[in-house]
């Protein structure tokens, strides 16, 4: 029976899962990116893509809970590498990786107008806490043509995240969970050398491309089990 917007206060699991969108990525601020170290970004993007997560916590009452929540959030990047005078810029393709583990609270309506949400129950909620954004498969051309591969790289960075949703209960103890929310995940890095795919490329060292403020919307739907 749908009885109640939430089960009894205590313990729960969740899962689930959904979609990002990317909102802004700035360019990298520096000017020692690429193989020379005298290079700058512009032109930076980022396509959001498919996100599965799970969260453990603890519903003090009607209106409060908290938990803990990891989320795995998947995306393609791009941006374009310019020189000084004389040298052609190069374009880059990315993939993106965020392992995102936040600590959450929420507020529930339930807990300001029993009567009023006593099946569907809208809540707001934000987190903060870490992510290690990975770079992968970086592949660098000019004028179309593959040139070099940039060596992944991985960076740890301050995240948080702000959003609501709707509550559904399913049964006494199971809750249809569907919630949006914006994430800040930081920055992204390269690795700092590449490998040269045709002739004319060089192989070695460079200065690490970086996206800046990447942020995001995210929505899924999940279950939540309250023991």
């Amino acid at each position: 029976m749908c009885g109640s917007a939430l089960a009894a206060d205590g313990f729960y699991v969740g899962i689930d899962g959904g979609r990002s969108w990317s909102a802004n990525v700035g360019n990298g601020e520096g000017t020692t990116y690429g193989k020379n170290f005298n290079g700058t970004i512009s032109d930076s993007g980022q396509d959001g893509g498919a996100v599965v997560g799970a969260n453990i916590g603890w519903r003090f009452s009607d209106l409060l809970r908290t938990d803990i929540s990891y989320a795995y959030l998947r995306g393609d990047a791009k941006w374009t590498g310019r020189f000084p005078a004389g040298t052609n810029p190069t374009n880059f393709t990315a993939d993106t990786q965020s392992h995102v583990l936040l600590l959450n609270g929420f507020l529930h309506g339930k807990g300001v107008a029993p009567g009023l949400f006593s099946v569907v129950d809208p809540f707001i909620g934000g987190g903060i806490g870490w992510t290690r954004n990975t770079l992968s498969d970086i592949n660098e051309s000019q004028d179309g043509a593959l040139g070099a591969r940039v060596a992944r790289g991985t960076t740890d960075q301050f995240a948080y995240r702000l959003g609501g949703g709707f509550d559904i209960p399913i049964n006494e103890s199971l809750t249809f969970t569907t919630k949006a929310d914006f994430y800040w995940l930081g920055n992204f890095n390269s690795g700092d050398s590449r490998q040269a795919q045709q002739a004319g490329w060089a192989t070695g060292a460079i200065g690490a491309w970086q996206q800046t403020d990447s942020r995001l919307m995210v929505t899924t739907v999940g279950l939540r089990y309250s023991f």
